[in-house]
């Protein structure tokens, strides 16, 4: 996921892209489904989460779809 991009004036800097595809296939793998909107809230809890000393790996996705699974768990009760 992480590579070079270089800015305007030509300064390299790395870049960490992850993507709703990316949601979407930890989703089909944990055989579960989320609609546009909680897939977008999924990538602003694992942006919101981020600690440069760990980085962001499949893990943070999952346990912030989990977080989103159990919320509506939480709204049904």
């Amino acid at each position: 996921m992480a590579h070079v991009k270089y800015t305007e004036d030509g300064t390299p800097y790395i870049s960490n892209d992850w993507h709703i595809a990316d949601v979407e296939s930890v989703c089909e793998q944990m055989e579960v489904t989320l609609t546009e909107d909680e897939m977008e809230d999924v990538l602003h809890s694992v942006a919101n989460s981020f600690d440069a000393n760990y980085g962001i790996a499949w893990d943070n996705f999952e346990d912030a779809i989990e977080y989103v699974i159990d919320g509506r768990k939480n709204e049904d009760e």
